[in-house]
């Protein structure tokens, strides 16, 4: 049984008794477009955009100091991610960047109770940033993920992760 706890916008305006007037096939359109951008695509990188808020029941009153070791418990202790630049006056909240030869994060806080996440890797390692956001919301209870969007990076507008074009010489629709 799933339970909806939090649900804005993208409902479908319902249209009673609706019946198209026509139909479209694939074949209708000229996919050689389609098929030129789709084979031009390079992915290089991997990014995942959460956008966190506290919970109004934690009681939880956010601080630079909080975020900052919220992320050094969330990556690798053992990894080169230790040197987070954190910058303070930039308004209410605070800005920390870490950067690494694997990638990079990037964790803005409104000085209140959102906080975005912006973690950038070379490699599509959908593990890794399941792990950080589980391990950063261990750190710091009563933050809570609302929206998780996760992106290829590249070249040739890329819009398909890596692990889609290997498995294919051709699109299914091509």
């Amino acid at each position: 049984i799933s339970n909806i706890d939090l649900l804005i916008g993208g409902f479908w305006i319902y249209q009673h008794d609706f019946v198209p007037t026509q139909h479209f096939l694939p074949d209708d359109f000229d996919q050689d477009p389609s098929l030129t951008q789709w084979k031009s695509q390079t992915p290089l990188g991997y990014q995942v955009i959460m956008q966190m808020e506290v919970t109004p029941s934690s009681g939880l009153k956010l601080s630079s100091k909080i975020l900052r070791e919220g992320l050094f418990k969330a990556v690798d202790s053992d990894s080169e991610n230790n040197n987070v630049t954190e910058f303070d006056d930039l308004g209410d909240g605070c800005l920390l960047v870490d950067t690494w030869r694997g990638g990079s994060i990037v964790v803005l806080w409104d000085g209140r109770n959102h906080v975005d996440i912006n973690l950038f890797t070379y490699e599509e390692d959908f593990e890794q940033a399941t792990a950080f956001e589980e391990n950063f919301s261990l750190a710091i209870p009563g933050l809570q993920t609302m929206l998780r969007d996760e992106h290829p990076r590249g070249m040739g507008r890329v819009v398909s992760f890596e692990k889609d074009i290997e498995e294919y010489e051709e699109p299914h629709w091509a």
